[in-house]
């Protein structure tokens, strides 16, 4: 699952009823946005033995730089799973501005964290923005949300994929 203070989440109910495993929890968004719920998401939802990574929701106007200082300052480190960016939106710039803008943030992540991080994104956003130049992001981890309950990206490539299905 992914959250962020938008959900009221028991993480005891979760963990004790639901096969759910892991969850991604929203920390920052642009270069001055904290989620007020993001660090208890996080410590709440490991201490009920549910993994957890952060997210930052990537904007398409702002440096990468500012943003990834953003994410840093707040960052969770008992979060035991890689930092994902969640990249969804491509309103007010061009597919290669965004595509620019995710890889000068990656290579931040990887610099501070020694991990490439995860990367959310549509199928939409896939396609237009990061496979055509799939060489670049062969050795990313792609997790790519969907309305439809067959996984799509089996054919890509991709070495990694995690596939969201969300009907509505």
């Amino acid at each position: 699952i992914d959250v962020s203070h938008h959900n009221k989440v028991d993480w005891k109910t979760v963990s004790e009823k639901t096969d759910i495993k892991f969850a991604f929890v929203k920390i920052t968004e642009g270069s001055s946005f904290v989620d007020s719920k993001g660090k208890k998401n996080i410590l709440e939802a490991e201490r009920n033995g549910i993994k957890t990574g952060a997210y930052h929701f990537l904007t398409p106007r702002t440096s990468a730089k500012r943003q990834f200082d953003n994410f840093n300052r707040h960052y969770v480190r008992s979060a035991s799973l890689y930092p994902m960016v969640d990249v969804e939106m491509i309103k007010g710039t061009t597919k290669e501005k965004l595509n620019k803008l995710v890889k000068e943030y990656c290579l931040l992540v990887e610099d501070e964290y020694g991990v490439k991080p995860i990367i959310y994104t549509s199928p939409e956003l896939y396609n237009m923005v990061f496979k055509p130049s799939k060489n670049f992001w062969k050795n990313y981890t792609f997790f790519i949300w969907n309305k439809f309950p067959k996984h799509p990206y089996k054919k890509t490539g991709l070495k990694r994929c995690i596939w969201q299905y969300d009907p509505g």
